[in-house]
């Protein structure tokens, strides 16, 4: 690899900065009750400003603690 390419490869990973956020009991309850009303994982995801893969498995993570 050529150096601009590594730099564009490691400039790109510094960008990108994942954060752990936690889960509140307001959110689980709201997240509980849009999957009741019917609504899909990618809709609850935008209302909780949460990826849609992450409030899936928030919410069979709650649901098999039933």
């Amino acid at each position: 690899m050529n150096t601009t390419s590594n730099n564009t490869l490691q400039s790109s990973k510094d960008e990108v900065k994942r954060t752990y956020r936690h889960w509140t009991t307001l959110e689980d309850r709201k997240l509980l009750q849009l999957r009741a009303s019917g609504l899909k994982f990618k809709t609850i995801a935008e209302q909780l400003c949460r990826t849609p893969i992450s409030v899936e498995k928030r919410f069979r993570k709650i649901y098999n603690k039933k």
